[in-house]
């Protein structure tokens, strides 16, 4: 196997581990047999195109020729956002929070000439309807 082919079973691999899904589970969201990912991530066979594409498919990855220039610009900006920080599930849960409550606060249909005069904190708006 040469080694670029080494470093797409290497990626692959990674992928698959970090998406946390089984070599039998990509098989079956791939339509590529288990054996043959075992045998690709080990390097024992060469990597052909056809499974490449339908296990970058099922592992959510979109494949591209990129020209050569560009190669470390386009790896910037991947490694950028593979590297970028995921909200934890306590940060989902209270933007879940903030957004029925911003949803609440939209359905009051405030009337807005009510609050024409604000001084900046929401305590202290003062009509100007008298």
């Amino acid at each position: 196997m040469s080694y670029e082919s080494e470093k797409l079973a290497a990626a692959l691999k990674v992928s698959r581990e970090k998406k946390g899904l089984s070599q039998r589970a990509l098989s079956a969201r791939s339509g590529v047999p288990q054996s043959h990912i075992s045998k690709i991530e080990s390097g024992a066979v060469n990597l052909t195109v056809s499974s490449l594409t339908a296990i970058a498919n099922a592992l959510d990855l979109e494949l591209a020729l990129v020209p050569r220039k560009a190669a470390p610009a386009v790896r910037t900006i991947t490694r950028s956002v593979n590297d970028a920080p995921k909200a934890t599930p306590e940060a989902r849960k209270e933007i879940a929070r903030l957004a029925r409550q911003l949803e609440h606060i939209q359905s009051l249909k405030i009337d807005s000439l009510a609050f024409e005069s604000c001084s900046g904190s929401f305590g202290n708006c003062v009509s100007s309807r008298t």
